[in-house]
């Protein structure tokens, strides 16, 4: 028996070398609440998800490198692991106007939250209610090239990327790979679904719930077949390619999942740019094919079907508000194209329109159509960002700066909004839309408010991290990454964009700060003048600094409440703390600094010595 185990050990250390070692163990995680599968689920495919009374968001942003294996095991990620936190309803009602149920959440009057929240001090000795949230995934989640990609929840499990940490045949960590997972919402059970066939974290992917099964799309990349599609079937794990030389892709999202739901919306398509000549039902053509073709299938892999070709400025734009966009050439100018899931399949039916001629759309730097307010469809109601660049040259150097634009019905040469070293659009709302602008230094985080006139752009935070995704919208609360009490960096928090004149105030905290991200309750630190008269403050040449009686007072901040207050200290000062200390020669007036570190924060202050 023993000579069998050491064979079996000795046989299994072999597969290991051959196929990776798996460093990864999904161990139960505890969760208290059930969620309610009976409401529906919103914005899906973002860092944050509305799930009846839940929200589901991405704790900030670590970084997605994992050089040792460590950074990234399940069970070790706090910073930009998934947790959840919980709305609250004053009234317990439900919103199933729309033909489906909803959670509406309420503000607290006393807190201005509508997040489950607990009062405490924070490091100024300031009560303040700090939102109660939950972790369920302790793995890294999103990969460091797709915005689009993030969380996705159906029914009882939440789908998600995260950075592969096994090994490969030479033990090198594989996190340029990326490893596709599900967890139950109740913690129990995580379960790996796929991992990619190539090492690029910018392979786009989305999540599928079509008749009744669940599908992992991703497009992949080799020498064979350029940029090819990939199916997996999660509850069999069986992967089959079923589209290759593909040009470009657009996984959309629907807004809202719930259970039963049908098929029928522009979402439910994956939408493909082919050259022509690559086009498959082109096989006995290819040599005469010019530009692309645009076709659409299902998250199965079947019904692939072409809905535009034949010139080289057609490209894929977006698929939102029930529409799919792309770029076409009418003439000789290049059009934005806005069409329902009705027209892509029926000729002559649906809705099909040419909605923007404008030359900036030709070499535009991001193009981003929306429908305006909450209204039916029609050529009026649809909008259009779109962010261009422009360069200066002065002598040897080059500035190139972008600009943003809004066109609409009502001004379709285009309004200017604003410029910046860059600009990125992140969202939009019946209320308008949120951009980032970054000045070369900082991000800022503005939203453009469609019925504020001349002035209608407010910043929501002028911090604004860097993330693998986008800002979020759930219901009035804007997510983003920021900064946490000016010093910790990619934090999320919830702005509530209804919470009065100023965006920052409204801004909230709602993650888990890592253990070692916390602020110091001193605010200053001050020479003791009771004890300074008998420090050492002459000094002959050659002399060592002398510390003997110099002490500093430690002042804390002031609490609200006396009974949070925390008593100034008087500590006796290390030579090790003092700087700027020169005795080679004479000096009337040499300014010397006391540095003392209190966790995260440092403080300094300054006095006066001589040397004779």
């Amino acid at each position: 028996m023993k000579k069998i185990i050491v064979v079996l050990t000795f046989l299994m250390a072999i597969m290991f070398a051959m196929t990776g070692c798996q460093v990864d163990y999904y161990s139960a995680v505890s969760i208290k609440g059930r969620q309610d599968t009976s409401y529906a689920v919103t914005s899906n495919g973002g860092s944050a998800v509305k799930y009846g009374n839940y929200v589901y968001f991405i704790n900030g942003s670590r970084g997605y490198e994992d050089d040792n294996g460590t950074a990234n095991k399940f069970g070790s990620v706090v910073k930009g692991g998934l947790y959840r936190a919980e709305l609250i309803n004053a009234n317990g009602g439900d919103d199933e106007s729309k033909g489906y149920k909803d959670f509406i959440p309420a503000v607290n009057d006393e807190t201005g939250l509508a997040l489950a929240s607990t009062e405490k001090l924070n490091y100024k000795l300031e009560k303040e209610h700090v939102v109660n949230n939950q972790l369920l995934v302790p793995k890294t989640i999103g990969t460091s090239g797709y915005s689009d990609g993030g969380i996705y929840i159906f029914d009882n499990y939440v789908y998600y990327a995260t950075p592969a940490n096994s090994k490969d045949k030479s033990g090198a960590i594989m996190d340029d790979y990326t490893l596709f997972l599900r967890t139950k919402l109740d913690g129990s059970y995580t379960e790996e679904i796929y991992t990619s066939q190539t090492p690029t974290a910018s392979k786009p992917y989305g999540f599928y719930k079509y008749n009744g099964r669940m599908y992992l799309v991703v497009m992949e990349n080799n020498t064979k077949y350029n940029n090819y599609i990939n199916v997996i079937d999660i509850a069999t794990k069986k992967v089959k390619t079923v589209a290759t030389n593909v040009d470009s892709v657009i996984f959309p999202t629907n807004p809202v999942y719930y259970n039963g739901m049908a098929n029928d919306s522009v979402y439910d398509y994956i939408y493909i740019r082919y050259s022509a000549n690559n086009y498959p039902d082109y096989e006995d053509d290819k040599v005469n094919r010019t530009g692309y073709v645009l076709a659409c299938m299902r998250p199965d892999g079947k019904d692939i079907v072409n809905f535009a070709e034949g010139n080289t400025a057609l490209e894929l734009v977006a698929v939102r508000d029930n529409l799919v966009f792309y770029k076409d050439l009418y003439l000789t100018e290049t059009v934005l194209v806005a069409r329902d899931r009705e027209s892509l399949f029926n000729d002559g039916v649906g809705f099909n329109e040419r909605v923007y001629s404008t030359s900036s759309l030709t070499s535009a730097v991001e193009v981003y159509p929306f429908v305006e307010g909450a209204g039916n469809i029609n050529t009026n109601a649809i909008s259009m960002l779109v962010v261009t660049s422009e360069s200066t040259s002065s002598g040897s150097s080059t500035t190139t700066t972008q600009n943003l634009t809004y066109f609409s019905s009502a001004n379709t040469q285009g309004k200017n909004i604003g410029s910046g070293t860059t600009i990125s659009i992140q969202n939009h709302d019946n209320t308008g839309f949120y951009y980032t602008v970054n000045d070369g230094t900082v991000t800022s985080l503005r939203h453009y408010n469609l019925a504020l006139g001349d002035h209608p752009s407010k910043t929501i935070s002028s911090s604004v991290g860097t993330s693998g995704f986008k800002a979020d919208k759930i219901g009035s609360y804007v997510v983003y990454v920021g900064t946490l009490e000016d010093k910790f960096d990619n934090y999320t928090f919830f702005a509530n964009i209804y919470a009065g004149e100023s965006y920052e105030d409204a801004s909230t905290f709602v993650g888990t700060r890592v253990s070692g991200d916390v602020r110091s309750s001193i605010k200053e630190i001050v020479i003791d003048e009771d004890s300074f008269d008998k420090v050492k403050t002459s000094y002959e040449v050659g002399d060592s600094i002398s510390v003997k009686n110099l002490k500093i007072v430690l002042k804390y901040y002031e609490a609200e409440n006396e009974e949070d207050a925390i008593e100034d200290k008087i500590v006796d000062v290390n030579s090790a703390w003092i700087s700027g200390f020169d005795s080679s020669a004479t000096a009337d007036s040499q300014e010397l600094t006391i540095s003392y570190t209190d966790g995260q924060d440092s403080f300094a202050t300054t006095y006066v010595v001589s040397i004779h």
